[in-house]
C-alpha cells in the first residue's frame, strides 16, 4: 500500500484500503475523444437524439435490398467498436442550463417518433414476409434478430416514456410495450424494480456470477409475476377486484393479441411468428440490458426485508456519447435510479459513480459470453464494493467528501398516489442544487502533465476511428459499385497467388500416399456396376499404374505419364454421365477414406471436372 493510500486511510481505523487509489482509475474513467453533445445546446442535442431512429431505416433498408442481417450485426458490433473510439460525453448541465432543458418541449417531440417508426417497420417486415414465401430459415431468422434488435435498442425511449407524467408520452410507451409482447414490462418497472432494485427482491438485478443465459429467462419469468402482484395491489387499493376490466395487464396482452390477429389478417399466417419472435427478441434484450445495469450492486439491508434509500453505488454508469444519443441517455443510469423523476436530456454523469468499461451494446454484447464478462467486470464489482465500505465508515469516497448532489426519489411515474403505496418516505429527499459537491472537471485531471481522463488516448481513437470510418466507406462503395471490386479484387489475388506453397502433389503426400489411395480407387471402378464394364477386359496392373502416373504428373509431381491423351483413350468408351459420377465418388470417398481434409478433395474434384469434357466428348461446359 502506498503512503497516499495509507494517508487517505488514516484516523480511521475501521477502514482500511485493500487497493490502491490508481486502480479505481479503471472504473472511473471517462476517456474519449474529448467531444460533448450535452454541451452544444437544446437543438443540437435533440437531432443527435434522432439518430435513435437511424437503427429502423437501416433495418428496412438490409431487407429492402437482401441484407438481412445487417442491422444485426451493425448493432453488436460496429456501434460496440464506434463507442470504444468515440468514448464519453462527460457534460452535465449548469443549473440554468438545467431549468431550460427540462421545460424545452423538443425533447419530448423526437421521443414521439418511436411508436409510429416502431409500428411502420413491423408492419413493413410483415407485409414483406408475406410477398416472400421463398426466404430461407436462415434469411428469416437475420429479419427477426435485425428487427428485433431495432426494437430492443428503442427500450431508451420507451423506458423514458413510461417514466413521464403525460398521458401522451406515457400512452406512447406503452403501447410500444405491446408490439414486443412485453406490455406488463411498466408496471413491474415502475413500482417493482426502482423499489427494490440492487437488492436479492429485485428479479432484474443481476448478482455477481449470474448467467445472463439464465438470468434473462428467470427475469423475464419472475417479473410478469411480479408485475401480476403490483397490479392486484393497485386494483385492491382502489376497491376493484385484480381480474376486472380495469387490470391494466389484461388489457396490456389483449391488445397485443390484437395486434396480432390484425397482422394475421392483413398479411396471413406468416407474419404471426414473426410477430412474436422480434418481440421476444425485443423483450429479452430489456432483460439483457437490465442484467448490465445493476450487476453486482447491492443495498444494504437495514432491517428484514427492507433496504436502505437507492443511491449512486446502486447502477452502472456509462457516459458514451454515441450509445447515449441512441438510448437517450439511459445510460447515466444512477441518476435516473437516485432521481426518478429527472427527465433523459437533464440526467447526469459523474466519474465517482460506477462506471462500465464501454457502453450498453459493447456491454450486452460482451454478457453473451459469461467468462469473458465475468473477467471483465467482477473485478470492477470488488472496487466498487470497497468504495461503499469507505462510505459507511468514513463518509467518504476514494478519500474525498461524498461528491454527488443531494435530492433523492426511487420511484416515480404518473400516479404519484400509486407511487405512495410502494415508495417509503425516507426514500424521498429534495435536492437543493443539480451541482455536485466537487469541481467535476477539475477531479478529472489527472495523470501526467495534468491532461484529463476524458481525452486520454485521443491521437490512438481519432487513428483507429478514421481507420473504421474509411472501412466503412470502402464496404459502402463496393457495395454501390460492383465492378470497382475488381480494381482490389484482381491485385488482391495476383498477390494471393504468388505467394509460394507445396504443390497439391506435395500436399497429397507423394507417391508414397498416391499409391495406396489409387489402389483404393481403382478397386471401386472395377467393381462398381456402374462403372465395371468400363474396365472389363483391361490389363487392371498396366492401368492402375497409369492412374498413379496421372494422378501424380496432374498435381504437380515429377512424374511423366507415359499414357494416351484423354480424348483418345476415351472417345469410343461411350462414358455415360452416371458412369463419370461414380468415378467422382469413388476418388472423393477414397479419398476421405485416406485421411485427407475437404479441401484437399475440393481442389481434386476441380480438376476431375475439368477433365469431363475429355472423358466425354459430347459434354460441353458451362463458360
Amino acid at each position: 500500500m502506498s503512503a497516499r493510500d495509507l494517508a487517505e486511510a488514516s484516523g480511521n481505523k475501521k477502514f482500511i484500503r485493500k487497493h490502491g487509489l490508481s486502480e479505481f482509475d479503471s472504473v472511473q474513467s471517462h476517456g474519449g475523444l474529448g467531444l460533448s453533445v450535452t454541451d452544444k445546446g437544446i437543438t443540437f442535442a435533440v437531432v443527435a437524439h434522432f439518430l435513435a431512429y437511424l437503427p429502423s431505416a437501416l433495418a428496412v433498408i438490409g431487407t429492402t435490398y437482401g441484407y438481412y442481417w445487417s442491422t444485426f450485426f451493425i448493432a453488436w458490433i460496429a456501434v460496440p467498436l464506434a463507442d470504444l473510439l468515440i468514448g464519453a460525453d462527460s457534460y452535465n448541465l449548469t443549473d440554468k442550463e438545467e431549468k431550460a432543458w427540462a421545460k424545452s418541449i423538443w425533447f419530448r417531440v423526437v421521443t414521439w417518433f418511436h411508436l409510429p417508426i416502431q409500428i411502420a417497420v413491423i408492419t413493413f417486415h410483415c407485409q414483406y414476409l408475406a410477398a416472400h414465401p421463398e426466404l430461407t430459415s436462415l434469411q428469416w431468422w437475420g429479419i427477426v434478430l435485425s428487427v428485433g434488435t431495432v426494437e430492443g435498442f428503442g427500450i431508451g425511449c420507451v423506458h423514458e416514456l413510461i417514466h413521464r407524467p403525460d398521458t401522451l408520452d406515457f400512452m406512447s410507451g406503452v403501447f410500444s410495450l405491446c408490439f414486443s409482447s412485453y406490455g406488463h414490462f411498466w408496471i413491474e418497472h415502475l413500482w417493482g424494480h426502482h423499489r427494490n432494485v440492487a437488492s436479492p427482491l429485485d428479479p432484474a438485478s443481476s448478482d455477481v456470477g449470474d448467467n445472463v443465459w439464465f438470468f434473462v429467462p428467470r427475469c423475464m419469468i419472475l417479473s410478469f409475476f411480479e408485475a401480476v402482484g403490483i397490479e392486484a395491489k393497485i386494483l385492491r387499493s382502489k376497491g376493484k377486484s385484480p381480474w376486472s376490466p380495469f387490470n391494466r395487464i389484461i388489457q396490456a396482452w389483449a391488445l397485443t393479441a390484437l395486434i396480432a390477429y390484425t397482422y394475421y389478417y392483413l398479411y396471413g399466417a406468416r407474419a404471426v411468428p414473426f410477430f412474436f419472435a422480434q418481440g421476444f427478441i425485443a423483450a429479452w434484450l430489456v432483460d439483457n440490458t437490465n442484467y448490465i445495469e445493476h450487476y453486482g450492486l447491492r443495498r444494504k439491508e437495514v432491517s428484514p426485508g427492507k433496504f436502505e434509500r437507492v443511491g449512486w453505488l446502486h447502477a452502472w454508469d456509462t457516459p458514451d456519447l454515441l450509445s447515449n444519443s441512441l438510448l437517450f441517455k439511459i445510460q447515466r443510469h444512477p441518476d435516473h435510479h437516485t432521481n426518478a423523476g429527472r427527465p433523459y436530456q437533464v440526467l447526469r454523469t459523474y466519474p465517482q459513480a460506477p462506471t462500465l468499461p464501454t457502453g450498453y451494446a459493447g456491454m450486452i454484447a460482451l454478457s453473451w459470453f459469461p467468462p469473458l464478462f465475468w473477467y471483465v467486470m467482477n473485478w470492477r464489482v470488488e472496487l466498487i464494493k470497497e468504495q461503499d465500505k469507505e462510505f459507511r465508515a468514513t463518509g467518504k469516497l476514494l478519500g474525498e467528501t461524498y461528491p454527488f448532489p443531494d435530492g433523492a426519489r426511487a420511484v416515480y411515474s404518473f400516479e404519484p398516489e400509486t407511487d405512495k403505496l410502494f415508495i417509503p418516505k425516507d426514500y424521498v429527499k429534495e435536492a437543493s442544487t443539480n451541482q455536485p459537491k466537487f469541481d467535476q472537471y477539475e477531479a478529472l485531471k489527472k495523470g501526467k502533465d495534468g491532461s484529463a481522463l476524458y481525452v486520454r488516448n485521443q491521437d490512438t481513437r481519432f487513428l483507429f476511428l478514421g481507420v473504421f470510418v474509411a472501412a466503412v466507406a470502402v464496404f459502402a462503395g463496393l457495395q454501390q459499385f460492383p465492378d470497382a471490386a475488381s480494381l482490389i479484387h484482381l491485385p488482391l489475388d495476383a498477390a494471393i497467388q504468388s505467394i509460394p506453397r507445396p504443390s497439391l502433389y506435395d500436399r497429397l503426400g507423394k507417391r508414397e500416399r498416391i499409391e495406396p489411395l489409387v489402389a483404393t480407387i481403382y478397386y471401386k471402378h472395377k467393381t462398381d456396376p456402374i462403372s465395371a464394364p468400363y474396365f472389363a477386359g483391361k490389363d487392371h496392373a498396366k492401368v492402375q499404374r497409369l492412374v498413379v502416373e496421372f494422378f501424380a504428373a496432374g498435381t504437380g509431381g515429377p512424374t511423366e505419364y507415359s499414357g494416351r491423351a484423354m480424348d483418345e483413350a476415351h472417345k469410343t468408351m461411350g462414358v455415360t454421365g452416371e458412369a463419370f459420377l461414380a468415378v467422382q465418388d469413388h476418388v472423393m470417398t477414397s479419398m476421405a477414406a485416406h485421411g485427407y481434409d475437404q479441401a484437399i478433395c475440393d481442389e481434386v474434384l476441380g480438376i476431375l471436372f475439368s477433365l469431363k469434357s475429355h472423358v466425354m466428348p459430347g459434354f460441353v461446359t458451362m463458360e
